[in-house]
């Protein structure tokens, strides 16, 4: 199963952080970042029965300082994603329930 794990996104962090101010001064919302992060995560996941599976071993701490915003807000909008039934974290694997719910996120 492809990852999404502090290992691997190590290059993307330095890559990332450069673009984390840029992002945290753009109009998106934190939503929209946080769809577009989730959906990049899990690009190579594995797909079954409609769901997204990906190995997922970032902190909201990780999360929040990668996209420009506070570990808060990563989990509040995470909350909210999962009473939406779009998004869940089960352990280190992320399942995405409704893929084109986050992609409508990313487009709005």
């Amino acid at each position: 199963m492809p990852a999404c794990t502090r290992s691997s996104t190590l290059a993307v962090i330095i890559k990332t952080h450069v673009m984390a101010s840029a992002l945290s001064d753009c109009p998106h919302s934190i939503s929209e970042r946080l769809a577009k992060f989730l959906l990049e995560c899990s690009a190579e996941g594995a797909v079954t029965n409609g769901l997204v599976r990906t190995k997922f071993t970032l902190t909201h701490e990780d999360i929040s300082q990668l996209i420009g915003t506070t570990r808060e807000s990563i989990t509040r909008a995470l909350a909210k994603f999962r009473r939406k039934d779009i998004v869940k974290l089960k352990g280190s694997t992320l399942i995405i329930h409704n893929k084109p719910a986050l992609e409508q996120l990313v487009a709005a």
